[in-house]
């Protein structure tokens, strides 16, 4: 347990990476971050994540595929306020505005509970959700937010588990998951347990514009649309590509790919119109994150169009569409 009795409880908070003064074993993907003292409870930002590449190269005989990703985090991000609480095996979510998360199937819970089995822990948590990731998105929220929860725990318990303890559970949450323990940019393949840090090139631009039409897309009937299409790509040619972009033989824009777009855009008609219209217009080279719905694409340095930009998205999927301007996450 952390403090002792009668002693207020100190933790520490730094967007989504977490450790304790004098243990590097969190901070060995990068360097350690700036700590925040805080009482009685653990704050942690959750961050969103776009995929600059993905590609699917086929079907696994366990029934997911095999995929090679480059995927990188967004200061765009959930929040996740952690309180220990007396009881053992407590357990309570609060997710202001979206009650529908607020169950034993949300991934924070999965997550949390896998903790508690693996760790023999048995502590309570009362646990407060603010959402600014938009759901069924593509956009990595509900991953991202376990994952913030995964490492909270752990640091409020004493780190009872290792990385690569976390890593075996995260990989039990969910295929992104894995993602999410490591800062940065990252490559991703299997069906996820596989990750590599990664630099990105310095001329990559900073903004992401980031905007959703009012409709989410599950994850899974996404890729069924796309089994069933029996398109893959070949995975020597990604890596070829992924070569060619991190030595500067590509651009950025001819470098990011997602074979999942083949099957939103044939499920789908209405993204495909509006994205030949934003590379006509606006010389932008939108692209769906993920499964989607949300869509993003860089800005370049000067871009000074952004109303105009989205008045010209609004004209094709109505005023309830979502929208966010963000920055890569530096790690």
């Amino acid at each position: 347990m952390v403090g002792g009795a009668g002693e207020p409880i100190q933790f520490f908070y730094l967007g989504a990476i977490i450790g304790r003064i004098g243990d590097d074993s969190f901070f060995r993907t990068g360097p350690r971050p700036k700590i925040k003292k805080m009482t009685k409870f653990l704050e942690l930002e959750a961050p969103a994540k776009i995929n600059l590449l993905l590609a699917v190269t086929g079907k696994r005989g366990d029934g997911f595929h095999s995929l090679v990703s480059i995927i990188t985090k967004l200061e765009l991000s959930d929040t996740l306020r952690i309180t220990p609480v007396g009881d053992p095996g407590y357990m309570e979510l609060s997710c202001p505005g979206n009650p529908e998360l607020e169950n034993g199937q949300n991934l924070i819970i999965r997550a949390i509970r896998a903790w508690q089995e693996k760790s023999g822990q048995k502590i309570g948590f009362d646990l407060l959700l603010n959402k600014n990731i938009p759901l069924e998105a593509g956009l990595g929220g509900g991953s991202s937010d376990a994952v913030a929860a995964l490492r909270g725990v752990n640091l409020l318990a004493g780190e009872p588990l290792n990385p690569s303890e976390l890593h075996e559970i995260a990989l039990g949450v969910g295929s992104d998951c894995p993602f999410f323990l490591h800062q940065g940019t990252c490559l991703v393949e299997g069906r996820g347990e596989r990750v590599q840090g990664l630099q990105l090139p310095a001329k990559t631009p900073e903004e992401v514009f980031l905007f959703r039409p009012p409709l989410g897309h599950p994850t899974a009937k996404i890729y069924r649309i796309l089994e069933n299409r029996g398109i893959y790509s070949e995975e020597a040619e990604v890596h070829q590509k992924i070569r060619q972009w991190k030595e500067g033989e590509i651009s950025l824009d001819e470098f990011v790919f997602n074979d999942l777009e083949r099957a939103v855009f044939h499920k789908y008609l209405y993204f495909s119109p509006l994205f030949e219209e934003l590379r006509a217009k606006y010389g932008l080279c939108p692209r769906i994150s993920g499964s989607g719905s949300a869509c993003f694409s860089f800005l370049p340095r000067g871009f000074n169009d952004e109303e105009r930009l989205k008045q010209s998205i609004t004209e094709y999927w109505g005023e309830e569409v979502w929208f966010c301007k963000t920055r890569v996450l530096p790690g």
